[in-house]
């Protein structure tokens, strides 16, 4: 299976985050986005890091939204 449980530089790993799942309306962790677009940006801007692959995978598409938003939000103001 990938990425095999041996590999302790590519193995899945649990980042507790301090958030909540709103149950209510939005249903959205906007703590966990936040977290998982400081990483991806984290890994892009090491030379090293960059050159590897990361998958983010979300259990809704809602959640999926939001993340793909944050990226947005914060690539463009990189950019600026």
């Amino acid at each position: 299976t990938f990425p095999s449980p041996d590999d302790l530089a590519a193995k899945v790993t649990l980042v507790p985050i301090e958030g909540y799942y709103d149950k209510g309306k939005s249903r959205q962790n906007q703590a966990e986005a936040q977290a998982v677009v400081d990483e991806i940006v984290r890994r892009l801007s090491d030379p090293e890091l960059r050159n590897q692959s990361i998958g983010v995978v979300t259990f809704s598409s809602v959640q999926q939204t939001l993340i793909e938003a944050e990226r947005r939000i914060r690539e463009s103001c990189i950019q600026s």
